[in-house]
């Protein structure tokens, strides 16, 4: 068991802060990449205001010999005409060549320099970063989805899908070398015996079927529906059952019958109590060795954010925005909950009279984001990430609308500031037992009784656990009266 720094029970089973520095790592890949983006659009329109000055330059030029010429030119036309007026005409048809020219010259290079793709190390140093850390680590909440197939004359494989957020999933392709799925799983390894379930095959008739003997040749896992392939062997295609696992209020797992070319025969039908009793248990056993096939991802093959592949995002930041988030609320916790000044602190049991203590100095994660831009380091510094002073990072947090500002990279407008989530909306609330009751009291509002002229209700002494400073004004007066009595207390919480 994972426990936050002053002990309280952590809500994750894993070392949080190798996913943090992993986090970190990740998202700062993705920014120095936004900056390189933002680099490449901010070339594009200074080549765009270079060549709008350019021919704008060269107009006035045209100008400027036409208002000259002009007097000369407009006798030019007569039959012998004087040497000056020929020079003149010379000069204009030839100034005008040069004029041209030149304005071919600056369209060319501005439209060169605005076809210029970006470097094929920036595009794909996106789905690098989000790869190098979501193979090997996973944000909070993730969902993840898997397919996994084995057969007699192949090796197994496997897919694995995750929503890390509301907005981005990502697809890995799983490598299995060894262990419990690279192989048809023989379903008497998962049965608790010999199972033969009966079938109603209507007008009263039935029949049995043996599951034992059988192999699990394919398994599919989504959000709230699994289904799993038996054949009775290991080929594929051949004679087997598809099995649909129940959904709560489900009378039992749906089975379809397949047949040598793998496809349904006859209606799908339930099994009875007891091969229904079986197969749910097979399917808990499964259950087990499931965090292993998860764990088996290797090669990241999609990423999506908001349905929109991640090399096609104009700005990767999102990306970073994302995961910082989703980590927000836990790191939070951390910080407030962290004893030592400047680290963040993680216990896990060891035993009964045992534990162990990880942490990683804030300083070393500080240290990771001195290559970003100060605009980029907002987002680590709203979460908790920044090197100021515990107190000072409490203060700024818990007033009302201290958010971060929004990323606005250059030459766009104000971005939108991606919404924080706090102690509440990361579910602690759904779990009391995780947060640590605080010393600080919720004093309720008095009833509304303008016509009273009651005495002052006398407030009781502050405790010692009580954080010096607290000010419960905002509780004790919710219509912002100014009376006595809270004068009262707002002198003695500052004093």
């Amino acid at each position: 068991m994972y426990r936050f720094g002053d002990g309280t029970p952590f809500p994750l089973r894993e070392n949080f802060i190798e996913t943090l520095v992993a986090a970190v790592d990740c998202c700062v890949a993705l920014y120095q990449i936004e900056a390189r983006i933002e680099e490449h659009h901010a070339r594009l329109r200074d080549a765009g205001r270079s060549a709008a000055d350019e021919l704008q330059r060269l107009d006035a030029l045209q100008g400027l010999l036409d208002t000259a010429l002009a007097p000369l030119l407009a006798k030019q036309h007569k039959r012998g005409g004087r040497a000056s007026e020929q020079a003149a005409a010379r000069i204009s048809e030839a100034a005008a060549g040069i004029i041209r020219n030149s304005r071919s010259g600056v369209t060319r290079r501005r439209d060169t320099v605005s076809r210029e793709a970006l470097p094929p190390s920036v595009v794909e140093g996106v789905p690098a970063a989000l790869a190098q850390f979501f193979c090997h680590h996973h944000l909070p909440r993730t969902e993840w989805q898997a397919r996994w197939q084995a057969g007699a004359d192949q090796p197994a494989s496997a897919e694995v899908s995750a929503r890390a957020t509301r907005q981005l999933e990502l697809v890995f392709r799983a490598s299995i070398a060894g262990g419990f799925w690279s192989r048809p799983i023989p379903m008497a390894d998962l049965l608790p015996g010999p199972v033969t379930a009966a079938v109603q095959r209507g007008k009263g008739r039935g029949r049995e079927i043996r599951l034992d003997p059988t192999l699990l040749t394919e398994l599919t896992v989504g959000p709230g529906r699994e289904a799993m392939v038996l054949r009775e062997t290991g080929k594929k295609p051949g004679p087997g059952f598809h099995i649909l696992l129940p959904r709560p209020g489900e009378a039992g797992p749906l089975v379809v019958a397949l047949d040598k070319r793998d496809q349904s025969r006859g209606q799908p039908f339930y099994l009875d109590e007891a091969g229904a009793a079986s197969v749910i248990a097979a399917w808990r056993a499964l259950e087990q060795e499931l965090p292993a096939l998860v764990a088996s991802r290797q090669e990241l093959v999609a990423a999506r954010l908001g349905g929109r592949a991640v090399t096609e995002l104009e700005h990767p930041a999102q990306l970073a925005e994302a995961i910082l988030t989703s980590l927000a609320a836990l790191v939070r916790e951390m910080r407030v909950r962290s004893r030592v000044p400047g680290e963040l602190i993680l216990k896990r049991d060891l035993g009964p009279d045992r534990r162990e203590e990880m942490f990683v100095p804030r300083q070393v994660l500080w240290n990771k984001l001195a290559v970003l831009a100060p605009r980029h380091r907002q987002l680590f510094e709203a979460i908790g990430l920044g090197n100021e002073v515990t107190t000072e990072f409490v203060n700024r947090i818990s007033q009302v609308g201290a958010r971060p500002r929004g990323r606005a990279p250059a030459g766009s407008g104000q971005m939108e500031t991606p919404e924080l989530p706090t102690v509440e909306s990361y579910g602690f609330e759904r779990e009391p037992d995780l947060i640590e009751k605080t010393s600080r009291r919720a004093v309720p509002p008095a009833p509304p009784s303008p016509q009273s002229s009651s005495p002052a209700i006398p407030t009781a002494p502050a405790s010692d656990d009580e954080p010096e400073g607290v000010s419960e004004v905002e509780l004790t007066n919710p219509r912002g009266e100014d009376s006595e009595v809270v004068s009262g207390i707002i002198e003695r919480a500052t004093a």
